[in-house]
């Protein structure tokens, strides 16, 4: 007992400075680097990363390393310096020689039996004017100009032949270092400087760097880093912070700060202050020796014996074991005022610049492990661990006395907007505590689960409590029920939900991704969706809006629409985050917690990589067969199967990158996939052009697309020469077998000439019989579109009328006559109504037994159909009471007629029948059989059309069957006017004058 209060006395003081370590990625030979010693590190015109090492060099596209050493005619193991001319060859400086590597293939190798006047070469740079300058090992310098070597040495002007590094500043002047000092050469007028530039007399210059304002940087051996501006210059040494006098190599990044390789470690100098990168900043190698800042921001170190390191950016930074963690897992974090609190498993870790422990209590001889933390009342922060609630403030940690004997694993404490604090147990449901009063919620209370696993309140102020296996439970601060879309969320286990703002409320779950909930829409996302794992152990918002998901894989940033996901490889302390272990402090910064450190994300120096990726295309191939990408190449038509293998250049998040494609004449449009090689299969043959571009992470495209165009040549059967061919055999054919044909087709023709001229003649009777017999059935109109069309379309008419007549007591007047006489008298009664149908144009559209349904305007739409139709009725009427003076069979008729809305059409394919439907044909039936002998019934709608045409007599409201009570009228007169409008009408005079 006594040890541990003598270790956490110990460890409740400040013990050592909080540095923060960097995510740097690692690559090393089990990546593909040739060799772990990184020498030198070259970005060509194309984009293409070279490094040199100690057994040859590397081609790097972000994904893949293509190495040459020795054994592929590399001059030499050791690689001192790479540069690339005006046409992208390669130059490789090694102690074995020179090499050129043409068109990335072809390696060229010069050495002291081919030409050159040393084997080690130092240095070697392009000028202006696309010469090669070659710095030997006690060899001189060696200017190559196609191909041809012009050597200088101290007899010309050099001040040594042991020349170390070279550059080129935008004068095209040529800067020599050497073993006594930096020498100037003037390319133009080809004169050596007679002095060494200032400050670098007897100077060992072991590196050159030129920044765009004209300052040189000079490199030593022994003496640090020298800045030459014009005439003046400053040493930068160990003295002002530098880890060691020898500066290796040099580089600036694309905010102007210097990266130096030292003998002893990594320094970034900014505004002349000296920072240095060691194990505690995520830098572990001692002995960087070269480094390198390419187009996209990006620094890489290549190092002595430890391989090759890359910094994409300094937005993530992290705390572990080896910067000052007591643990690596981190299980919860929290601010307090200036501290971030740090929870893991045996100590509570409070970061303020200086680092403090404090170790939780022991309780029934059990140490409290940290679970999780939350504001609580009275400036107090709450504690959970897995022997209940601690209490936190002012660097002091107590016992869970005061939540009254509260044991169980705590997994979850909150305090809601009215000063409530909720505590969820593993066993024992939640807690709710109100000045100092418990109260313990279970299934009992409407839990769906007594193990709770997270708890959150929305913006109405109801607290939502995630279970282990059950879903979530609402309390809106009476009762608890389950969440509306519980069905969906049951069996889910509920890792951490979090109050996004706006309404929104974000669900992350073990194994189903994450749901975004807003009030009337739940969306869920997951692997299909573009995330990285399923399985989601927290959700946090940051100052922009953007989410970011902790998951079993990596960090996940989510703007709404894509994923950008950081892992491991991104520089990460780990791809595995921890349960509800992400805190957002008031400065916008993000916290997240992994089982190998704290990660801090500082949005400020998260910036977009706005250099648009270029895009190559690397290899092409015919039946996975490699074929060379010369453009306009012609195929053949067998040849239709082809694969296009690409390359974007993006070192930032090249697993990110995602492509762009299209076959012009095969795709409608532009394709998008995440792997950078397509294939097409069974290709028409035709001219083609293939085209990709690449995307980067945060959304920026190739400003051009790699582009091959090629042409299938079409099967031989297909081409002009084989159809001239075919159609000369077809005519010499058709002329041979012509004549032989000629004297029997006229013998037949003949023959047939009389038998069409008699079948046309009965053809064209029937023809007639069947125009006839089909205009008697449908309307003229519709009998010429079936002609056209074959068919007819149904079509709506707004506004027609409707006649019906029946008349009265026919079953009992028909019951009484014989069958003939009954047809007989119907037959003459049907051909006088024709006769007037006829006269008025409107159509019969059907008659059944006595009874007459008669349509005007309509299948040819009128505006008088309403008019047009009374006076139909009217002359039946007239025709009916005529007849009966004379005939034995006193028949009286019914007339109704209603106006509006109908649909008509041909219905029956072998026995056409033109109809009508609809409540206007329903309504006319209604008039009629609501109207008395020898009158005429129109409706309200019928009467609006023609009152100023027709004398009517009001009826008042008619109750009729289906259709309640119905305005109607009785239509007493014609008006002279409209008499005079059918002057061949036969409605006798006592019926006119309105």
């Amino acid at each position: 007992m006594f040890r541990f209060l003598l270790l956490a006395c110990f460890l409740l003081s400040p013990i050592l400075l909080f540095p923060q370590k960097l995510p740097f990625r690692f690559y090393s030979v089990d990546d593909g680097l040739p060799q772990s010693s990184v020498t030198t590190i070259h970005q060509d015109k194309k984009g293409f990363i070279w490094f040199g090492t100690q057994d040859g060099i590397s081609r790097f596209d972000g994904i893949n390393f293509v190495n040459l050493s020795v054994t592929d005619s590399i001059a030499g193991q050791n690689v001192f310096d790479i540069c690339n001319d005006n046409d992208n060859n390669v130059w490789v400086a090694s102690r074995g020689g020179l090499n050129v590597i043409l068109n990335y293939e072809t390696v060229l190798k010069y050495n002291s039996r081919n030409g050159l006047p040393a084997d080690s070469v130092n240095a070697v740079v392009c000028d202006r004017n696309g010469d090669i300058w070659v710095g030997m090992d006690r060899g001189g310098l060696l200017r190559i100009r196609n191909f041809s070597f012009t050597h200088y040495t101290t007899k010309q002007g050099l001040i040594s032949a042991n020349v170390k590094s070279l550059a080129v500043t935008d004068g095209n002047e040529l800067l020599i270092g050497t073993d006594r000092g930096l020498q100037l050469y003037n390319i133009n007028n080809s004169r050596f400087g007679a002095n060494v530039l200032p400050g670098t007399k007897d100077k060992f210059i072991r590196s050159l760097y030129l920044r765009d304002n004209g300052e040189i940087l000079a490199g030593t051996a022994d003496d640090g880093l020298c800045f030459i501006f014009g005439n003046s210059y400053r040493y930068l040494t160990v003295s002002e912070g530098l880890p060691h006098n020898r500066i290796y190599s040099i580089s600036e990044d694309a905010n102007g700060n210097i990266w130096t390789a030292t003998r002893n470690g990594l320094a970034k100098i900014v505004m002349m202050n000296v920072l240095t990168y060691g194990a505690s900043e995520g830098m572990p190698a001692k002995v960087p020796l070269s480094v390198h800042c390419d187009y996209e921001n990006n620094l890489w170190i290549g190092t002595f014996d430890e391989g090759l390191y890359k910094l994409t950016s300094e937005r993530f930074s992290i705390y572990d074991v080896s910067n000052g963690l007591l643990q690596d897992k981190v299980d919860a974090i929290l601010a307090d005022k200036n501290d971030i609190l740090v929870g893991s498993s045996q100590a509570l870790t409070i970061i303020r610049g200086e680092l403090s422990y404090i170790r939780p209590a022991v309780i029934s001889g059990r140490l409290a492990e940290i679970t999780c933390m939350a504001y609580g009342p009275e400036g107090k922060i709450l504690i959970g661990s897995s022997e209940g609630v601690l209490i936190y403030k002012n660097l002091t940690l107590s016992s869970p006395q005061p939540y009254n004997g509260i044991r169980d694993i705590v997994n979850a404490v909150f305090m809601d907007s009215k000063g409530r604090v909720w505590i969820g147990t593993n066993s024992k449901g939640v807690y709710k505590i109100v000045n100092g009063a418990i109260d313990n919620y279970t299934t009992a209370s409407g839990l769906t689960d007594n193990q709770v696993q997270s708890i959150a309140e929305d913006a109405d102020g109801n607290i939502w409590i995630g279970s282990f296996v059950k879903g979530i439970t609402i309390f809106d601060g009476k009762q608890f029920t389950p969440h509306g879309n519980n069905d969906l969320f049951s069996g889910h286990n509920i890792f951490h939900i979090a109050n996004l703002g706006g309404g929104r409320m974000a669900v992350s779950t073990k194994d189903y991704g994450i749901y975004l909930i807003r009030p009337g829409e739940i969306k869920n996302y997951n692997k299909k969706s573009g995330l990285i794992n399923n399985t989601c152990n927290f959700t946090i918002s940051d100052t922009a809006g953007n989410l970011w998901i902790g998951t079993n894989q990596g960090l996940v940033k989510f703007n709404g629409s894509s994923f950008v996901a950081y892992t491991n490889k991104s520089g990460l302390p780990s791809s595995e985050f921890n349960r509800a272990a992400a805190y957002r402090d008031s400065s916008g910064t993000l916290w997240f917690g992994t089982v190998r450190g704290l990660v801090k994300y500082t949005p400020s120096l998260d910036l977009p990589n706005r250099y648009p990726p270029r895009i190559y295309l690397t290899k092409f191939r015919v039946f996975e067969e490699e074929a060379p990408m010369k453009q306009d190449t012609v195929f053949r038509w067998t040849d239709n199967y082809m694969k296009f293998d690409f390359k974007g250049l993006s070192y930032s998040n090249p697993e990110d990158l995602t492509y762009i494609y299209m076959l012009e004449g095969i795709d409608k449009g532009w394709q998008s996939s995440s792997f950078n090689s397509v294939q097409y299969t069974e290709l028409p043959d035709g001219e083609f052009v293939f085209k990709v571009k690449a995307r980067n992470s945060d959304g920026y495209e190739s400003l051009a697309p790699a582009v091959f165009s090629f042409t299938i040549s079409p099967p031989f059967w297909r081409t002009n020469w084989f159809r001239i061919s075919s159609v000369l055999l077809i005519i010499i054919a058709v002329v041979a077998t012509f004549k032989i044909k000629t004297y029997q087709l006229q013998q037949r023709a003949k023959e047939l000439e009389r038998l069409v001229k008699l079948r046309t003649k009965e053809l064209e009777a029937e023809k007639d019989k069947t125009d006839e017999l089909i205009h008697n059935i449908l309307p003229a109109s519709i009998v010429k579109e079936l002609k056209d069309k074959g068919e007819t379309t149904p079509k709506e008419f707004n506004s027609v009328s409707i006649l019906f007549t029946d008349f009265k007591s026919f079953t009992s007047i028909s019951s009484g006559l014989h069958p003939n006489e009954l047809v007989a008298e119907l037959n003459e009664i049907s051909l006088a109504f024709d006769r007037i149908i006829e006269k008025y144009k409107v159509e019969k559209l059907k008659t059944i037994g006595d009874s007459y349904m008669i349509g005007a305007g309509l299948p040819d739409e009128t505006q008088d159909h309403a008019e047009r139709l009374i006076m139909v009725a009217f002359e039946l009427q007239c025709y009916i009471t005529e007849r009966a003076k004379t005939n034995d069979i006193k028949w009286q008729m019914r007339a109704g007629i209603h106006s509006g809305h109908v649909v008509a059409g041909v219905v029956g394919k072998k026995k056409f029948t033109y109809d009508i439907w609809g409540d206007t044909v329903n309504t006319a039936s209604r008039m009629e059989s609501n109207s008395e002998p020898g009158r005429i019934n129109v409706s309200s709608a019928t009467y609006e059309l023609v009152k100023d045409k027709f004398s009517f007599e009001y009826r008042g409201k008619v109750s009729a069957k289906g259709k309640g009570e119905i305005d109607m009228y009785f239509v007493n007169a014609v008006s002279d006017s409209t008499l005079r409008k059918y002057p061949d009408n036969n409605i006798s005079g006592f019926i006119s004058g309105v």
